[in-house]
């Protein structure tokens, strides 16, 4: 974490907090799915399997993160190819990862 922050010391305080705060929106609305996904599974199949929503709920949103970076990688994949030679040949000058 305080390799992202960097070494402003000015802003420090607020760097770290601004992404403390972006983690914890993360876990709110994966806690709130989860629980949607517990009381969904439950009235459809009772509340004794119910804690098995919360399994297929994450297991849900995991699947549609890794389909949402395979479209990402995709998308970016094929926009390098487009390409043409002579931007590949001379993105070493921006960058020398490109060759």
């Amino acid at each position: 974490m305080l390799e992202v922050i960097g070494n402003h010391a000015a802003s420090a305080g607020l760097r770290y907090s601004l992404y403390i705060a972006a983690g914890n929106v993360a876990i709110g609305y994966v806690t709130s799915l989860d629980g949607s996904g517990a009381a969904l599974w439950g009235k459809h199949f009772g509340d004794p399997v119910a804690a098995r929503g919360f399994l297929a709920a994450d297991g849900l949103q995991n699947l549609l993160g890794v389909a949402a970076l395979l479209l990402a990688s995709t998308a970016r994949a094929s926009a390098h190819r487009k390409c043409s030679s002579f931007d590949r040949n001379h993105l070493d000058v921006i960058d020398p990862r490109w060759r």
